[in-house]
């Protein structure tokens, strides 16, 4: 139950997850961000993880990594069919959903999505030049569902041991979805938290990380989610120096 969830939960602490990194094989043969994806494997481990949930699923890389962990569960959310494509032929584990996360349930609609960022409205003129700055020119749309974690907890009966949340710029959108879930149950987030400047709606990087320090979460920062050998994990509050840097980072909340 509640308590034993708790028991492991204080199992993952910087000193364990940096040690893991460094000395752990790798779980999945085409490795890419090595020290993320020992991290989510030591999560999934820790927490004996039976439900996991892949938002930003993209081609399903960490999906891939939940059932080469054991996880019995996956569900994996993306809009941009190139990325449902691949996603449907992954492990008959793996559920996928034509799915937008965001802070409510607002049912099938229209989205847009450009490279990996997905706008619940068609993107304004303002967007529209940004994107052109970063050579994202072209604009598609796509029919998805636009609902929340604490929606599709309550109205489908999963509850997540460990999320991975990568939605280029909508955390705090997300985040907000799932406030119930982790209050509630505390899953274990794996978190991709982007720079300032990609972050939508007001959201700062150390707001993003307050949501989760404040009801109870411990945030652990991957200095390197890229090279298992530079990188180091320390425990950080909101007002940390790492979580002001502006760079695209990894943490893992437990």
């Amino acid at each position: 139950g509640e308590m034993l969830h708790t028991v492991e939960r204080e199992g993952i602490d910087a000193a364990g997850l940096e040690a893991h990194i460094a000395s752990q094989p790798t779980p999945i043969a085409d490795c890419y961000e090595e020290a993320a994806t020992l991290a989510i494997s030591y999560a999934i481990q820790q927490r004996k993880a039976r439900a996991f949930f892949d938002i930003g699923a993209d081609a399903g890389y960490f999906s891939r990594l939940a059932t080469a962990c054991g996880v019995d569960i996956v569900h994996a959310f993306d809009a941009r069919p190139s990325s449902l494509n691949a996603l449907r032929s992954l492990d008959e584990r793996v559920t996928v959903h034509a799915a937008a996360l965001s802070d409510h349930h607002k049912g099938e609609m229209t989205v847009w999505w450009t490279g990996a960022q997905i706008f619940e409205r068609k993107p304004t003129l303002q967007q529209r030049l940004s994107l052109a700055f970063r050579r994202k020119f072209r604009i598609h749309e796509a029919r998805a569902t636009l609902t929340s974690i604490d929606h599709f907890v309550s109205a489908g009966g999963i509850m997540p041991d460990v999320i991975k949340i990568d939605v280029d710029g909508y955390e705090g959108k997300v985040l907000r979805g799932g406030s119930r879930t982790f209050e509630n149950h505390k899953p274990t987030i794996a978190l991709e938290l982007h720079q300032n400047t990609k972050l939508v709606f007001g959201d700062t990087r150390p707001g993003i990380v307050a949501m989760l320090t404040d009801i109870g979460y411990k945030a652990l920062f991957l200095t390197d989610h890229h090279d298992r050998d530079a990188c180091r994990v320390v425990e950080v509050s909101a007002d940390h120096p790492l979580v002001a840097r502006q760079e695209t980072d990894f943490l893992l909340f437990v």
